[in-house]
């Protein structure tokens, strides 16, 4: 018969070398795993395109986005899908986004149509955001100057793009109105 002798101490010491020997192979499976998660994560951060292409993808309903993935591919000169993403992003205006994200979006989806040389449906943008969008109330609405410098501005762009629309459609009476409220509301930036 073969006695086994049971050493309290060595069981002990045993369990605690499989306990670091498992500890060792968790750190090392998660820092391969989250590594290959990086990497492949890391494609995604080589432009705006595949980054925000990305984030439409896993929220298709968030206005804000479309309308970057729109800047995206306005930027890359690709107005048709630059407009088709911008229209997404207005379309359910006061359900997805804050009116300042609304209001850009509107103002870039008609710089698109300008680009594109739709300038009756620039017009209509633009005509769609000052009747739901007037400045005066949304100046209302922000807290700080520098925000009200940022909605004067754009507001400026807004007015001088459509003196422009005007121009080219030779509608010369409101060219200069829409000269006159862009020079209005041309504000120093303060920083």
């Amino acid at each position: 018969m073969i006695k086994v002798i049971f050493y309290p101490g060595n069981s002990v010491q045993y369990i605690m070398r499989k306990i670091k020997n498992f500890g060792l192979i968790t750190i090392i499976s998660t820092t391969l795993l989250y590594s290959a998660l990086s990497i492949n994560r890391n494609y995604l951060w080589k432009n705006e395109y595949t980054l925000y292409s990305d984030a439409v993808e896993k929220s298709p309903n968030k206005g804000r986005t479309h309308g970057i993935l729109g800047q995206a591919y306005r930027e890359y000169g690709i107005l048709d899908k630059a407009i088709e993403e911008f229209k997404k992003a207005t379309v359910d205006m006061c359900l997805y986004c804050s009116s300042g994200a609304v209001i850009i979006n509107l103002h870039n989806l008609a710089a698109a149509y300008i680009e594109k040389g739709m300038l009756d449906n620039a017009l209509n943008e633009y005509n769609r955001l000052l009747k739901n969008f007037p400045l005066n109330t949304i100046i209302i609405k922000v807290s700080t100057q520098q925000a009200e410098i940022k909605i004067k501005n754009l507001y400026s762009d807004i007015y001088g793009n459509l003196a422009l629309i005007y121009h080219q459609k030779g509608e010369s009476d409101k060219e200069f109105y829409a000269k006159k409220l862009s020079t209005l509301l041309k504000v120093k930036k303060l920083y």
